[in-house]
């Protein structure tokens, strides 16, 4: 009908179908500390060849289609300092890199947590689809992160046969074979553009579902939104 968001503008609010993703607002500039303290990097616009990364600092900052969505909630309880409170049921599902140095400030009971190497969700369909069918998520955020080790595998991979042939027992031929074999499937070309296209794989897959990409800069433990390019 005339007049009225489309799908593809529309973020899903709490309790409601999600529609898709549109990208849209500009990054802010400047330096400042946050609410919570933590200094702040707003670089000249934070650019990508893909993406402009867009900090949260402030409420008004959200992106309007997160605001007041499960996805606007994850950023303000992370970046923001919101109260952490209790959560009746799973709001989402988030799905990030298995890497230790990110830990995300959420309640308990608040999301459904995927972790794989370099949040690349291939072959975790199943378990996604748990999520929706059963756990009744109607959003997914997907997290890449800065210097993501799933970025940089082929420089890795003679630390990754002298590792296997001394921590796992493997011998130097069958670590080499697993590196070739399993190095193209996992191995991502850089954190922003994967996380941008693994989330419209997903919006293929499962078209009511919300899905947003956000980025985790391990240089300050903030989350970004990221608008494609």
């Amino acid at each position: 009908m005339a007049g009225e968001p489309s799908a593809a503008t529309m973020a899903p609010r709490l309790g409601e179908y999600p529609k898709l993703l549109s990208i849209r607002a500009p990054v802010k500039l400047g330096h400042r500390k946050s609410r919570i303290g933590l200094p702040l990097f707003r670089e000249a616009r934070y650019l990508c060849p893909m993406a402009e990364i867009i900090p949260v600092n402030y409420r008004d900052d959200i992106l309007p289609r997160y605001r007041d969505t499960p996805v606007g909630l994850l950023l303000e309880y992370h970046n923001l300092g919101r109260a952490i409170g209790s959560a009746s049921a799973p709001q989402l599902l988030i799905g990030m890199c298995m890497d230790s140095r990110k830990a995300l400030r959420i309640p308990n009971d608040f999301a459904f947590v995927l972790r794989t190497a370099g949040a690349n969700m291939r072959d975790n369909e199943f378990r996604i689809s748990y999520a929706i069918a059963v756990g009744g998520v109607r959003s997914i955020v997907l997290i890449a992160h800065t210097d993501c080790g799933m970025a940089q595998l082929e420089p890795r991979r003679e630390q990754f046969i002298d590792g296997m042939v001394k921590n796992a027992g493997w011998d130097r031929d069958r670590a080499a074979r697993h590196f070739a074999d399993s190095a193209p499937k996992f191995g991502i070309r850089d954190e922003v553009g994967f996380v941008l296209g693994e989330a419209d794989r997903l919006r293929n897959i499962y078209p009511k579902i919300f899905v947003a990409p956000l980025l985790y800069r391990v240089e300050d433990d903030l989350l970004y939104q990221l608008e494609a390019s």
